[in-house]
């Protein structure tokens, strides 16, 4: 990485990125690594698992931005990683009593008709 690529500490001194973004886009690297993940399928859904269950306030907003932006691009991601995604989605939701922010995904029925 060239040098002026490297992040540089904002007026306050902190870094412009964030740990749990920097945190959530490797384990996602490395679970949707192709042909197959370094690790097996469970380790990256049980440490992201854990992870959200430890630092909730801290990791759910990171982990809701990354799970938009997958399910927005399913269509440009390869079958496999569609696959892995959704297994891995899966298995958090079923974790987390299948909480989550539905009202994002809401499409009223009559618009899906129109777009046929």
């Amino acid at each position: 990485m060239p040098v002026k690529d490297i992040p540089t500490p904002s007026a306050t001194g902190r870094p412009k990125y964030k740990l749990e973004d920097i945190l959530v886009d490797t384990i996602f690297a490395n679970l949707f690594r192709l042909p197959r993940p370094l690790e097996k399928q469970v380790y990256y859904t049980s440490l992201l698992t854990e992870i959200t269950k430890l630092v909730p306030g801290d990791l759910a907003p990171t982990l809701g931005r990354a799970i938009r932006w997958i399910h927005d691009h399913l269509d440009d991601l390869n079958g496999e990683i569609n696959m892995r995604f959704s297994t891995w989605f899966a298995i958090h939701l079923s974790n987390f009593a299948f909480t989550y922010k539905w009202e994002e995904w809401y499409f009223p029925f009559p618009a899906l008709l129109e777009e046929c």
